[in-house]
C-alpha cells in the first residue's frame, strides 16, 4: 500500500490535490488509475525503465522533461542550479583528475559547430 513518505516530494509539493483523506486526494486517484507502482518507483528506476524505450520515445520523454524545466519559477532554477554546481564541486574534490582543460574542451565545442 502506498504511503504519503513512499510518494515522490515533487508529487507532493506539486500535486495541487490534498495527498490522503478525500476520494479526489492525489493518492486516491493514483491508485485508482493504477498508478501506485509508478508513484514509488525511485529515480533510478525510472531512469532504468526510461532507457528502455526505443529512441524516438526517449527523445519525446526527454523533450517533455525539458519543456518542464523551462516553466520552474527563478527561484526554482536558482535551487536546481545550485545544487548541481555542489553536486559537480564534490565530484571534483573525490576526483580531480576528472576535469578537462578549457582550451579542450572550447576546442571540441567550437569544432561541432563547424
Amino acid at each position: 500500500m502506498l504511503r504519503d513518505s513512499d510518494t515522490p516530494s515533487l508529487m507532493r509539493e506539486r500535486s495541487g490535490f490534498p495527498l490522503e483523506g478525500s476520494p479526489g486526494s492525489a493518492l486516491n486517484v493514483a491508485r485508482r488509475c493504477g498508478l501506485e507502482y509508478y508513484l514509488a518507483m525511485s529515480i533510478d528506476e525510472i531512469e532504468s525503465a526510461a532507457l528502455q524505450l526505443a529512441a524516438a520515445d526517449r527523445a519525446r520523454l526527454a523533450e517533455r522533461l525539458l519543456e518542464s524545466l523551462e516553466q520552474l519559477s527563478k527561484e526554482e532554477n536558482a535551487k536546481l542550479w545550485a545544487e548541481e554546481a555542489i553536486r559537480r564541486d564534490k565530484e571534483w574534490d573525490a576526483d580531480p583528475t576528472s576535469g578537462r582543460p578549457s582550451r579542450d574542451v572550447l576546442r571540441d565545442a567550437f569544432a561541432k559547430l563547424k
